[in-house]
């Protein structure tokens, strides 16, 4: 009934460590977790201008 679960509990995917957003003038250190190659501020503004 319900959709069979694929990933395994527990397990949460990891980036490499030290990347720095790509936007220009920005050195906000990404989080190992933030699969984006930007941070949080530039990723919006990124989708916005589209």
């Amino acid at each position: 009934m319900y959709p069979k679960k694929t990933k395994k509990k527990g397990h949460v995917k990891q980036y490499k460590s030290g990347r720095i957003c790509k936007k220009s003038g920005c050195q906000k250190k990404l989080s190992i977790y933030n699969s984006a190659d930007y941070c949080y501020v530039h990723r919006e503004y990124i989708t916005m201008m589209g």
